[in-house]
C-alpha cells in the first residue's frame, strides 16, 4: 500500500474561466482570474501553490476573455509554456470546435481531463483560479492513502460562521470523522444544524484519483443528457456521490490563509491586508514564490506605507496607503488609499496634477488635473478611461466611471455589480447617469443599428 502520493504523479486542473460579474468594471476585458493583484494575477496564487507543492503539470481551463491571462503566463513562464511544458491553457473548443462555453464546473473538469489524461498522472487536484491563498498540498499528499484511500473524493473546506454559511456549499460530516454525510449548496437558515456555530464550507478545491474523477464526471455527463444534472460539482456531482455511495466523500480542513475576492470591497480589503499590512506576508516568503511580472517592493515609514512592483514612478507626489502594479506613473499628485492596476500593451496608467482617494484604477487610465474620490466606498475606473483637467467626481459611496460609449456598450454586464454595490454611474466628464437611462440609450442604439443594416440590405 502506498504511504503517500508523489507530487510528480499529480495533475492540477485550475478553472480560470469565470466572468466575475460582481467585479464587472474590472472584468469587462478579462476573465476574473486575470485581474491584477500587485505584481501578479489572481490565477497565479493557485498555480504557484501547485508548483510550490511539487506539481509539474497544470491545465488551465479557460473560457471568458482569456487573452490577458494567457499573456501573463507567457511572460512569466516563457512563450512556449504550452504543450510539454508546466502549464497548458485550454478552452471548450479544444474538445469540440463548435463549443464556446463550458456547461458548468463539472463539464469544465470533464473536458480538461480529456486532454489531461495524456500527462499520465494517477491523481488530479482540482483548483479554482479566482481566490487568494497559499498552501502546501504536500500535507494532503502525505496522508491521503492512509487517511482517505483510493476510493475517496476529498473536498477542501474552511470553517465559516453561521451568518456566512449561505454563501457556500456546506458539508456535514459523521461525528468524529472526516467522512461527509450531507451536502447543501448555499443553505437557508432552516437547513443548518441548530446546535452548530461553525460549518465546513467548500473552497472549490478537490482531490481524488484520476479514475474516480473520470467515473463521477462520466456519470454526470450521462445524467445531464437526461436532464438530471446541471453539470455542477457542488450542486450535482457531490450530492449524487453521497446518494449513490460508491465513493466516499471526505473533507480536508484547510487552516491557512484563503480569501474570496469576488466583490470590490473584499478585493480592496484583501489587497490592503497582504500588500500593506503584510498579514499574511505572501510575497515576503522567498521559499514559496508566487509567479509575478515584477519584484515586490514594500515601503513603510512612520507616516507613509505603500506597495509597488516593476516599473513605478513617483515624482513630487504623495501615495499613502496605496498599491501599485507595474506600469504606473504619479506626478505632482496625491493618491491615497487606492489600488492602481498599471500598464497594458506598454501603455502606462498615469496620474498627473490630480487627487485620487478610495479608488481602484484599472490599466491604461489617464487622470490629468482632476479629482476622483469617494467618501465612504470605492470609485472604480474602467480600463482605458481618460479624465480631463477640471473634472471632479466626488462620490458619496461606490461608483463606476467609464466613457459614455463604454457605459452604453457594457451596461448589461455592469448590472450585477451596480445592483449589488448600489454604485453610482459616471462618464469620464463627470456626468452622472441612472442605470435605466443607459439601458434606454443602449436599446435606442440597437434600434438605430438595426435600421442602418436594413437600409444597407435594401440599398445593396
Amino acid at each position: 500500500m502506498k504511504s503517500y502520493v508523489p507530487a510528480h504523479n499529480v495533475l492540477a486542473v485550475t478553472l480560470v474561466g469565470g466572468e466575475g460579474s460582481r467585479l464587472a468594471p474590472l472584468t469587462l476585458y478579462r476573465t476574473k482570474p486575470a485581474v491584477m493583484a500587485g505584481p501578479t494575477i489572481l490565477a497565479s496564487f493557485s498555480t504557484s501553490a501547485a508548483i510550490n507543492s511539487g506539481i509539474d503539470r497544470i491545465i488551465l481551463a479557460s473560457q471568458y476573455l482569456p487573452f490577458s491571462m494567457e499573456r501573463f503566463y507567457s511572460n512569466v513562464y516563457g512563450s512556449d509554456f504550452g504543450h510539454y511544458k508546466a502549464i497548458d491553457v485550454i478552452g471548450p473548443h479544444h474538445n469540440k470546435s463548435d463549443e464556446v462555453r463550458y456547461k458548468g464546473t463539472a463539464d469544465a473538469f470533464y473536458k480538461a481531463l480529456q486532454i489531461g489524461v495524456r500527462h499520465n498522472r494517477e491523481y488530479v487536484l482540482g483548483l479554482s483560479g479566482d481566490h487568494i491563498y497559499t498552501f502546501d498540498f504536500g500535507r494532503l499528499f502525505g496522508i491521503f492513502p492512509g487517511t482517505y484511500g483510493d476510493e475517496s473524493f476529498v473536498v477542501f473546506t474552511l470553517k465559516v460562521p453561521r451568518q456566512e454559511a449561505s454563501r457556500f456549499g456546506i458539508l456535514e460530516t459523521e461525528p468524529g470523522s472526516t467522512r461527509v454525510s450531507k451536502f447543501v449548496e448555499k443553505p437557508g437558515p432552516e437547513e443548518l444544524s441548530a446546535d452548530q456555530d461553525e460549518f465546513d464550507a467548500s473552497m472549490g478545491i478537490y482531490f481524488a484519483p484520476l479514475r474516480v474523477w473520470h467515473r463521477i464526471l462520466e456519470a454526470d455527463q450521462k445524467r445531464a443528457r437526461r436532464g438530471e444534472s446541471g453539470y455542477d460539482i457542488g450542486g450535482d456531482v457531490i450530492p449524487h456521490m453521497l446518494e449513490e455511495g460508491r465513493y466516499q466523500v471526505h473533507v480536508f480542513r484547510f487552516d491557512g490563509f484563503w480569501a474570496d475576492v469576488g466583490e470590490p470591497a473584499a478585493l480592496y480589503d484583501t489587497y490592503r491586508s497582504i500588500f500593506l499590512d503584510r498579514d499574511p506576508d505572501l510575497f515576503g516568503d522567498r521559499s514559496r514564490l508566487i509567479g509575478s511580472v515584477g519584484s515586490p517592493n514594500f515601503y513603510s515609514t512612520d507616516d507613509l506605507i505603500l506597495f509597488s512592483s516593476g516599473r513605478f514612478s513617483l515624482r513630487k507626489s504623495s501615495a499613502a496607503g496605496s498599491i501599485f502594479s507595474p506600469g504606473v506613473e504619479i506626478i505632482m499628485s496625491e493618491v491615497r488609499d487606492s489600488i492602481l492596476l498599471g500598464e497594458s500593451e506598454q501603455n502606462y496608467t498615469a496620474i498627473k496634477d490630480s487627487t485620487v482617494r478610495n479608488a481602484i484604477i484599472d490599466k491604461m487610465c489617464n487622470i490629468n488635473g482632476a479629482e476622483i474620490t469617494s467618501d465612504d466606498g470605492l470609485v472604480i475606473l474602467a480600463r482605458g478611461t481618460m479624465i480631463a483637467r477640471g473634472i471632479r467626481i466626488n462620490a458619496p459611496g461606490n461608483a463606476v466611471v467609464a466613457s459614455l460609449s463604454e457605459l452604453i456598450r457594457n451596461i448589461y454586464r455592469l448590472e450585477k455589480y451596480v445592483r449589488a454595490t448600489d454604485a453610482e454611474i459616471y462618464d469620464n466628464f463627470g456626468t452622472r447617469y441612472e442605470f435605466e437611462e443607459l439601458v434606454e440609450k443602449r436599446m435606442r442604439q440597437g434600434m438605430i443599428n438595426r435600421k442602418f443594416l436594413r437600409q444597407e440590405e435594401k440599398n445593396g
